[in-house]
């Protein structure tokens, strides 16, 4: 190639690469301004679809990890007899982890098992332990919280010592199906439990199917009215796996709407795979700037706090995994208030030798029954408190009266707490 067609060559690439990043652009930006087209499209196919309820969802502890993984051991923990049957689903579920999803053939014997949920080890708690004298599950509920440092590796070095660790398997449960990082498994040991059929990665979604197979195959479940209350159970932790895993039936309805937009628009041709990969970073790029606004308004709170004792606040990378949090101490290393904003709770965490004590007591009479937090000595903690001021659709970020109004709230359960330990009796 010549200069001149080089030149030549290199104007023209500049030009079309130049028109091309426009388009993109002008892509997100008509993405955005139809975006209260699209919503109103969501809204109408709404209005066709059968409502449902979700006591775990209007609870506001769908996708939180602690409760989803006890609703989970429960499910696992149900065993009963029909007409001379034993009907166990933590060996349903162990077949199908072993059989199904690691394809392992050299388990023979699925029987006589145990279940126990926030598993204690030296070094952390496993959230779900399966375990019976010819295999071991380890359960990792993931939802929004990170990967803990070397996590499944130590989960796995404990159990070996416990059992051949040629019959230990790890589900690792995410949302979507993901594998876990480098952080909680090196790839040496993750590659071997791949390569020997031990280690599976479920989406809740997954869950939610094996659930589906279970009402299809025991269908005696809702049909026979002592049976209700399990069947009543399946299907509300069913759908809360769904909504999880977004799959709900409201979910794919989304989904489509949306794919009907993107192909309505002949700007951009999306079945071509540099577009499409161009146009994932684009509106990826577009959700950190959009975080980027959620992050300025929650520190414009902490700002308002800032005579407050405030110890502990999340990375700011967490504030796409919405638990992002913040704590305020009241008594140092004794009485602490934990806030999680975009997940809308928050709770106390109190440490006392003495369930007894005046302020133990004061604190549940106003904020209700306080639970010893395991593998932490003498330290209790309240159950989830709703944060009903923290109301998204009232709140304008643009409205500096916003974020002070959310801090006041939060100033006034400072307050309950505070006069918790004042009161004598």
């Amino acid at each position: 190639m010549n200069e001149n067609n080089c030149i030549n060559f290199l104007s023209n690439f500049i030009s079309y690469y130049s028109q091309y990043k426009h388009n993109l652009l002008n892509y997100l930006k008509y993405f955005i301004l139809e975006k209260e087209n699209i919503i109103n499209e969501i809204n109408k196919g709404k209005e066709k679809l059968a409502p449902q309820i979700n006591i775990i969802n209007l609870l506001e502890a769908s996708r939180i990890e602690v409760p989803n993984s006890f609703l989970l051991f429960n499910i696992f923990n149900t065993s009963f007899k029909e007409n001379n049957t034993e009907i166990n689903f933590a060996k349903i579920f162990s077949t199908y982890i072993i059989e199904y999803e690691c394809r392992n053939k050299k388990i023979k014997n699925i029987n006589d098992i145990k279940v126990y949920k926030e598993f204690n080890i030296p070094k952390g708690r496993i959230d779900i332990l399966i375990q019976s004298k010819n295999f071991e599950i380890i359960i990792e509920n993931k939802i929004d919280a990170d990967d803990g440092e070397e996590q499944l590796k130590l989960y796995y070095d404990n159990r070996k010592t416990q059992i051949d660790e040629n019959k230990i398997f790890i589900v690792y449960l995410t949302p979507d199906g993901r594998t876990p990082s480098n952080k909680s498994i090196d790839n040496k040991l993750r590659e071997k439990l791949e390569i020997e059929n031990r280690i599976c990665y479920l989406s809740h979604n997954n869950i939610a199917n094996w659930i589906d197979n279970i009402l299809t195959e025991y269908k005696f479940l809702k049909e026979n009215d002592k049976y209700q209350s399990i069947y009543s159970s399946l299907i509300q932790i069913r759908d809360n796996e769904k909504i999880i895993s977004n799959t709900t039936e409201e979910n794919n309805m989304e989904k489509d709407i949306i794919k009907k937009f993107l192909k309505s628009n002949k700007e951009i041709d999306i079945n071509n795979l540099s577009d499409i990969s161009q146009l994932k970073k684009l509106f990826s790029n577009a959700i950190s700037v959009l975080e980027d606004y959620q992050k300025n308004f929650l520190y414009k709170i902490l700002d308002e706090l800032k005579d407050l004792k405030i110890a502990h606040i999340s990375n700011d990378n967490k504030i796409s995994k919405s638990d992002w949090l913040f704590r305020i101490d009241i008594l140092d290393d004794e009485l602490e208030l934990f806030f999680v904003p975009l997940l809308k709770y928050y709770y106390v965490q109190y440490k006392t030798i003495n369930q007894n004590d005046k302020t133990f007591l004061n604190i549940e009479n106003i904020f209700g029954k306080l639970k010893s937090v395991k593998g932490w000595e003498n330290w209790y903690e309240s159950e989830y408190i709703n944060m009903d001021f923290f109301n998204e659709d009232e709140i304008n970020i643009n409205d500096h009266t916003s974020y002070i109004k959310v801090a006041d709230e939060i100033r006034k359960i400072v307050q309950k707490l505070e006069n918790a330990i004042k009161q004598k009796g």
